[in-house]
């Protein structure tokens, strides 16, 4: 399609409009219609601030540095005691609803004491007593039979409940907001800094239903017709947009250069800067999942040309963004005429739709940014050379790019597969809290205490997968290592097992001489795993790796599968959650994403 990109108008007119038409305030403004008009939004109140109510679900204008008890939002049970299933690992048991029921009754008693409790009011005690007793039965023997079912008996369709990780308070205050979900509706995009080579080079964004949708791009930098470019393909249900190399980042500006991206149903968004020598993919995660809290993890620069770097996008005006930097080593860096060093805090207030990208000669992983209202946090290097084990035979430099997730939204429970075709992965492990972390390598089992904002870094080979347990929630990112032979490296933040989703659709994007996919699913389930329509078992003769490991007592399958460039639809038939893992190799290059995920609400305060 030429002659610039072609939006579908979504009937706005609440009288015409189909029910389940999406729209929200933002058609107001890229209409160009006064707040009077008849064009409906979500929310009951139409605010001022063009992007306010895509924030004003999650935030409520909290200030940085306010309290929040991380305690409130879960209901978590005991974390560190190990698990017969994943079911177990999941869903709530049954005397944690005892306790809830006991306690409510005990706060009933004790609201009556000291008021004279008389003949009738003994009797109305004795009879709550006794319906107690029998709620409590009732709700042991369900779970005794629950428990006791015959193995025919068909998967649960729903988990009701979940054991989410322990979140500590930190010296930060970290604000929980995020929501919830690994597609949404609305996104917030930005492109970071690549190679100078690749500056020429357009950008794409991958936009996938399941259905037919219309959507719409909006950037405050320039004229959508000079900034995008939708490419014609197969597929109704995949939009494929080209995006200038003007919407790349520069360092230590404030700038419009963030991209809203909305659709009229359910998409996963995918993008990648293609460059055929230094190119990095990620998924892109929903508004309703980013939140306030990051905590930044990039590489270790291979020698003094190269650098790290992270940048912010906010979608709502005046978000208030607090930075508190940690270098390693600890190297000044002079930022507006200001100096910065290990420790140092930088604030920075952006408005709608505006980005700042910082960079920095030295790891900066374990960087804390805090924001006033929900910020999308990208993470990694301009081009880096990741060597393994110091070996000279490391390639050339690449871009690392990945958008992180928030904080409140970390898993303390981790399987990290090998990279198929590389000598091996460096993983880097960072957290805001102080925590004890046990890892296992093959047979080889190591504890460590991990100080806060500090990391562990860990170089496992191709063969090897590394199995993590945290007591509190950490970050895990990987970065495959580049060779002479097989490519340069990427960047990967990998998904906990409580971030697992029970179906993805994603875009294996194009131009890679080999694409590979790793799958992670309970041993039980791997039969139910079915890819673009075919069953898993049809796959597994042609498996690049196949393992098993053990978790909490629970049994994974580790799988890695070649595959075909375009859409990629791979879900469960009985619902059981997995983790996904997507990359791609080609002489000099390298790109790798997750499919998105994130903890469930269940996890999240929900104010």
């Amino acid at each position: 399609m030429s002659g610039g990109i072609h939006l579908q108008d979504i009937n706005l007119n609440e009288a015409n409009r189909p029910s389940n038409t999406y729209v929200s305030c933002l058609d107001r403004h890229s209409r160009g219609t006064e707040a009077g008009s008849d064009y409906v939004c979500l929310d009951d109140d139409q605010p001022d601030n063009l992007y306010s109510s895509i924030v004003s679900r999650q935030s409520g204008g909290i200030d940085v540095g306010s309290d929040y008890d991380f305690e409130k939002g879960c209901s978590r049970g005991n974390d560190n005691e190990a698990y017969d299933t994943m079911d177990d690992l999941h869903n709530g048991k049954s005397e944690n609803v005892v306790k809830q029921v006991t306690k409510s009754s005990e706060s009933r008693d004790s609201s009556e004491e000291g008021t004279g409790i008389g003949f009738l009011t003994k009797k109305r005690l004795v009879f709550g007593v006794t319906v107690l007793a029998i709620v409590v039965a009732i709700i042991l023997a369900v779970a005794l039979v629950t428990q006791s079912g015959d193995g025919d008996e068909q998967p649960k369709k729903n988990k009701k409940s979940m054991t989410c990780p322990n979140v500590p308070t930190t010296g930060m205050n970290f604000i929980a907001e995020g929501k919830t979900g690994i597609k949404g509706r609305q996104f917030l995009v930005c492109f970071t800094d690549n190679h100078l080579n690749a500056r020429n080079q357009s950008k794409t964004i991958f936009i996938l239903s399941d259905e037919d949708f219309d959507y719409k791009l909006i950037s405050k930098f320039s004229d959508s017709t000079k900034l995008f470019n939708e490419v014609e393909t197969q597929s109704t249900n995949l939009k494929e947009i080209n995006v200038t190399n003007m919407i790349s980042l520069l360092h230590f500006k404030i700038e419009e250069k963030a991209v809203f991206v909305e659709a009229s149903k359910d998409v996963s968004v995918i993008i990648i800067d293609n460059y055929k020598t230094t190119s990095d993919s990620t998924g892109i995660l929903p508004i309703q999942s980013l939140s306030n809290a990051y905590v930044i993890s990039t590489p270790r620069p291979y020698n003094s040309s190269q650098y790290t770097q992270f940048a912010i996008a906010s979608p709502a005006n005046g978000t208030r963004i607090k930075i508190r930097f940690y270098f390693d080593p600890d190297l000044p860096k002079v930022i507006n005429g200001i100096t910065y060093r290990n420790g140092s805090e930088f604030i920075l207030i952006l408005n709608e739709l505006q980005t700042y990208q910082i960079w920095h000669k030295v790891d900066m992983t374990g960087t804390l940014i805090n924001a006033s209202s929900p910020v999308a946090v990208f993470a990694g290097s301009h081009c880096q050379k990741i060597p393994f084990e110091n070996r000279s035979n490391a390639g050339f430099c690449s871009k690392l790019d990945e958008q992180l997730p928030p904080i409140d939204r970390l898993d303390n429970m981790y399987i990290v597969p090998p990279t198929y075709n590389r000598m091996g992965t460096v993983l880097k492990i960072v957290s805001p809290f102080e925590t004890r972390i046990t890892y296992k390598i093959g047979s080889r089992i190591t504890e460590k205490i991990l100080q806060p904002n500090g990391y562990l870094q860990i170089t496992f080979l191709k063969e090897d997968v590394v199995v993590i347990d945290s007591e509190n929630p950490v970050l895990v990112t990987s970065f495959s290592t580049g060779s002479d032979s097989t490519g340069d490296p990427y960047m990967i933040a990998m998904p906990g097992i409580r971030q697992y989703s029970d179906n993805y659709l994603v875009e294996v994007p194009g131009n890679f001489k080999e694409s590979y996919i790793s799958l992670i699913i309970e041993e039980k389930s791997l039969y139910n795993l079915v890819l673009n329509g075919t069953e898993i078992i049809h796959f597994l003769n042609e498996r690049k790796f196949y393992a098993t490991v053990t978790l909490r007592k629970i049994k994974f399958v580790v799988l890695v599968l070649q595959i075909s460039e375009g859409m990629l639809k791979i879900k469960s038939t009985n619902n059981a959650s997995f983790g996904l893992i997507v990359y791609g190799h080609r002489k000099n290059d390298g790109h790798g994403f997750a499919g998105k995920a994130v903890l469930p609400d269940i996890c999240i305060n929900s104010n």
